[in-house]
């Protein structure tokens, strides 16, 4: 897990900028770890996992932490706190979706899944 987020990084740090990382099938036995640890990489984290007694599969959507755009006269902390109130979340982890700001234009960021069965 680390790796991948040091490889994204460094992806977005050095060669091109990184608005989102879609994830399904996350497979996170703890997402409260993951977070944390993603946030230390400069990732803020935003899951929907399936919780049937262990955690399994699910959906997430990585976004960098310099790519959450401030609204004209908004804080980075009002503009993180704008994002996380419009997450919205499909019933067992299939999907997550985020309204952010992208070059200045609201968009809606999702990560779904459909599984075969």
């Amino acid at each position: 897990w680390e790796r991948c987020l040091f490889k994204l990084k460094e992806e977005h740090t050095r060669r091109t900028r990184i608005t989102a990382v879609f994830l399904q099938e996350i497979n996170l036995t703890n997402p409260d770890k993951a977070k944390p640890i993603a946030l230390e990489h400069g990732f803020y984290m935003f899951t929907n996992v399936i919780i049937r007694g262990q955690y399994k599969g699910g959906t997430a959507i990585l976004i960098p932490k310099n790519s959450i755009e401030a609204q004209q006269g908004e804080s980075h902390h009002a503009a993180l706190a704008r994002v996380k109130s419009t997450i919205r979340c499909l019933p067992h982890g299939r999907g997550i979706a985020c309204d952010t700001m992208v070059q200045g234009q609201l968009r809606r960021l999702a990560s779904v899944y459909a599984p075969v069965t």
